[in-house]
């Protein structure tokens, strides 16, 4: 009942004056903040919402399950309860925020058989940009004409999934995500061929005419900022662009972060 109390005080407070992310968090009890600023320090430093806050990638996307698998219990892998009860503290404040650039998600996964839920976040100038610069692929794919504004407007609204907005289609994915046409074409067509191929196995995609490897320096660690990992056609010009892009965004974000209070930073790039 006190935690209730201290939170309604607080939205009182501040919804008149408008968000002031400092004093917000100094108003928030220090444990609660304390998980708050765990979970966006996973979800900004490794799961790359780092470059959807601070460039120009559409869409990241953070996938933990909602019912711990018994394999990971006998590996003693971390239990995702332990982030989604971070989650369920950030709920409890998010409505102190005004996001207006921004989306953030809590999206199930559309299969019963799979119990994951995904945290996805969207930059919104970067989301209608991309989409307009791919409109023809994207309405080739959706099979029908697309306002690039409405199609946010209901992603917004609840009126449609984020997932259901792009039919879950590998290829608008990979192109939101960031990861380049070319390479969404490539991993499109690779899935594809195996899903279609009963005679092509696992390790047989290894010696597919289609060559795909890890693009992002996922071994090196100089930054706070994790790199963006994915894989591509390293000898594509797109793909050398994007590392490109990616690795001096690292640098430039992880001087960002280096200047101030982590929770407070990130929170006011979502809300200004």
């Amino acid at each position: 009942m006190y935690k209730f109390f201290v939170i309604f005080f607080i939205f009182i407070s501040y919804s008149l004056q408008g968000t002031n992310v400092s004093t917000i968090l100094q108003e928030i009890p220090d444990k609660d903040r304390q998980e708050i600023c765990s979970l966006f320090s996973f979800l900004v430093k490794e799961d790359h919402f780092a470059y959807t806050l601070f460039g120009d990638k559409a869409v990241s996307i953070s996938g933990h399950f909602t019912l711990t698998p018994w394999e990971n219990t006998l590996e003693r892998i971390q239990s995702d309860a332990i982030f989604w009860k971070k989650w369920q503290t950030w709920e409890k404040y998010k409505n102190l925020f005004t996001f207006k650039n921004y989306l953030v998600l809590n999206e199930n996964h559309p299969s019963k058989n799979l119990q994951v839920s995904h945290i996805i976040i969207i930059n919104k100038k970067a989301f209608l940009k991309t989409v307009y610069q791919h409109l023809p692929l994207f309405e080739s794919i959706l099979g029908h004409k697309i306002v690039p504004e409405q199609l946010l407007s209901n992603i917004e609204s609840g009126k449609a999934s984020f997932r259901n907005s792009i039919s879950n289609n590998e290829m608008l994915w990979g192109i939101l995500l960031g990861y380049g046409k070319h390479n969404a074409i490539l991993y499109n067509r690779r899935e594809r061929d195996y899903f279609n191929n009963a005679v092509l196995s696992s390790p047989a995609l290894e010696y597919s005419t289609i060559k795909l490897k890890g693009c992002g320096d996922y071994g090196y660690y100089p930054f706070l900022i994790g790199s963006v990992y994915f894989v591509g056609d390293l000898d594509h010009a797109e793909t050398v662009a994007l590392r490109q892009k990616y690795r001096k965004l690292r640098g430039e974000i992880s001087a960002i972060y280096a200047k101030g209070d982590f929770l407070e930073i990130t929170l006011s790039k979502l809300t200004e």
